[in-house]
């Protein structure tokens, strides 16, 4: 696989965990991926060199960012808009196709690739079989003749080629159902650009699959042991290719020769990046990232290093015509709305929309006596932490976030404070408030990239991870002391303590469970992976540790999973069936646990999902084409 979406192995989870169909819990987890929206920072733009966009200053520049948002405000056209889900879309190199993935209406269908042409007034499935399956991650060929994509179905999982305009179509290799494959063509389209491990255990790297005799060909590059490298991407000249590095959900692009060498850093954002590609001008990066407040275009000269917001609210996945720099993307104006449901047979909705809105809302945190629901939303035009009584509906504004982003709320256990995530560009900080003044401060923690903050039981100290040396590390902060404390060496994040005290809950990087006892400092696998799709919805109480699954999107897998506090390494879990009527898609963005025993989280209400298409974007944006 990738690297980008893990998903528990055979041997890591018991048979319960896999209680819908393997082939749609595959498609359910590449759909969470492809919506999984994170609030990251943006790392100041190197300003020092002019750009290969036509400007002369920085007032220029401005006026320039402001002109492309205009552009493509007007120019944006949907391509494909039905009643279904429309994503993923990659167009030919001479414009003129666009395939791009459909999840029908009724979702227990699963997914299929859809060819249109420019101008037909519709499209038709890539290929014709109807059989329930999966089909995701198109990719074009350099000439435009051929394409290769990820299939998942009852024979499992396989990378196939086919040319769309004769039929022809073979397996390529085999894949892994529960990650995500980002391929490219090789640029003398003989090969292609995947992520795997090396060997057994290894992180993913950047590797090379000779499509002539089926076999894997190293590519020598810059990186350490610990690197996790994907979604590699040529230049349209072939002679560089970008990548991504880093575990979702934290990344950056790095920029690399065809032929392998030194690595280079682009970006300092630590944060999701839904697809990139190249302009035709071979300088210029188009790319999807939320570090600006909400998940938008950018455009990135690799050569001067400028940031240029493009805007276009929701979109990801952008993917350029190499030869009329023409693009497509997918938009997503709705993604997700906060959501409670209970486990028992009560007569009551077994789901229900919590302050309902026309935006995303995530991340819930409810106070310690049930009654305030902390959360994250963009109804304002970018992430601010919300404040919502849950007896009276209503919702006030806890954060003014005019510059950076804001994430993770989390309550102290008098219900006094609220810990969260701020980050303005070039840097991130932990802030602690007083809910009655709104008054706020920043920790003095002294750390890279403070995250996932949390109190201890007894208030008197908090947990948190941040990057040390590439690898996030989890850390204790007590607020009479001269430093935060680091608690794990080999690596760990999202830090939740158990209410007695005793035990730290972590994640490693591949999503595996951790507990760490406190008093002896002795850290232990559980030996089962929340998997990529859970990996925020999961949450420690006095009963035990809870991790909520997503099934199909008609109800069927939905469950709850339960261990003790002091469970066994590799000890089953305890399932409940969580009861789902009618169609829902979760995205799971947060898991919270209410003294009723009810729970709240995160889901797609509107999941609908459009292909967009922007004419000839190199010339709206007036780079200079390169010299012949």
């Amino acid at each position: 696989g990738s690297g980008e979406a893990p998903v528990p192995a055979a041997n890591e989870a018991p048979p319960s965990w896999r209680a819908a169909p393997w082939w749609l819990a595959a498609a359910v987890i590449v759909v969470a991926a492809i919506g999984l929206w994170l609030l990251r920072p943006l790392a100041p733009a190197d300003r020092s060199e002019t750009s290969g966009l036509a400007m002369a200053s920085v007032q220029d520049q401005e006026r320039l960012a402001l002109a492309i948002a205009g552009h493509l405000s007007v120019s944006a056209r949907p391509f494909a808009a039905g009643a279904q889900s429309e994503y993923l879309p990659s167009v030919s190199p001479d414009g003129q196709w666009v395939v791009f993935v459909e999840w029908p209406a009724a979702r227990g269908e699963g997914s299929r690739l859809m060819i249109r042409a420019l101008g037909a007034e519709s499209a038709r499935p890539l290929v014709d079989d109807r059989r329930v399956r999966t089909e995701t991650t198109p990719n074009w060929s350099p000439d435009g003749q051929a394409l290769v994509y990820q299939r998942i179905d009852d024979d499992g999982c396989q990378l196939r080629w086919i040319a769309p305009f004769t039929g022809e179509q073979r397996m390529v290799a085999p894949c892994s159902a529960g990650f995500i494959d980002w391929i490219d063509f090789t640029p003398d389209g003989r090969g292609l650009l995947l992520s795997r491990p090396a060997s057994a255990g290894a992180a993913p790297q950047l590797r090379i699959l000779d499509l002539d005799d089926g076999r894997w060909r190293p590519f020598e590059y810059t990186r350490s042991a610990t690197d996790t490298d994907v979604q590699g991407v040529y230049s349209p000249d072939g002679k560089t290719l970008v990548f991504r590095r880093g575990a979702a959900p934290l990344s950056d692009l790095y920029l690399v020769a065809a032929d392998g060498g030194e690595v280079r850093r682009l970006t300092e954002l630590r944060t999701t990046i839904r697809g990139m590609d190249w302009l035709p001008d071979n300088r210029h990066l188009l790319f999807a990232s939320s570090h600006g407040g909400q998940m938008a275009l950018w455009l990135l000269d690799t050569q001067g290093g400028q940031l240029s917001p493009l805007g276009a609210y929701g979109a990801g996945f952008p993917q350029v015509a190499a030869s009329t720099g023409s693009l497509v993307f997918q938009q997503q104006l709705q993604p997700y709305n906060l959501i409670r449901f209970t486990t028992t047979t009560v007569a009551e909705p077994s789901v229900q929309a919590v302050f309902p809105s026309s935006r995303g809302d995530a991340f819930p945190s409810l106070s310690p006596d049930g009654t305030r629901m902390a959360f994250v939303s963009n109804r304002s035009g970018r992430n601010e932490i919300l404040l919502g009584d849950l007896a009276d509906g209503q919702v006030a504004t806890l954060t003014r976030n005019f510059d950076g982003d804001v994430g993770a709320p989390s309550w102290s256990p008098d219900g006094r404070r609220l810990l969260f995530e701020r980050r303005p560009p070039g840097g991130g900080e932990l802030v602690e408030m007083d809910i009655a003044s709104r008054r706020q401060q920043a920790l003095p923690l002294d750390v890279v990239d403070p995250r996932d903050g949390r109190y201890a039981p007894d208030g008197q100290s908090l947990f948190f991870d941040a990057e040390v040396e590439g690898l996030r590390q989890v850390f204790q902060y007590r607020p009479d002391s001269e430093a935060p404390l680091q608690l794990t060496r080999e690596g760990g994040w999202r830090p939740l303590p158990s209410p007695d005290g005793r035990y730290l809950y972590l994640l490693s990087g591949d999503y595996q469970l951790q507990r760490l006892e406190l008093a002896s400092g002795r850290q232990q696998a559980l030996g089962s992976s929340v998997g990529f799709a859970s990996q925020f919805a999961w949450e420690v109480d006095a009963e035990g540790l809870h991790v909520l699954r997503a099934g199909a999107a008609n109800g069927e897998g939905w469950a709850l999973y339960h261990w003790a506090l002091d469970a066994e390494a590799g000890s089953a879990p305890t399932s409940t069936p969580v009861q789902i009527e009618g169609e829902l898609m979760g995205t799971l963005l947060g898991l919270s646990i209410a003294p009723d025993g009810s729970y709240y989280t995160t889901a797609e209400l509107n999941t609908d999902v459009d292909v967009m298409y922007v004419e000839g974007l190199d010339r709206l944006l007036r780079v200079e084409a390169p010299e012949p």
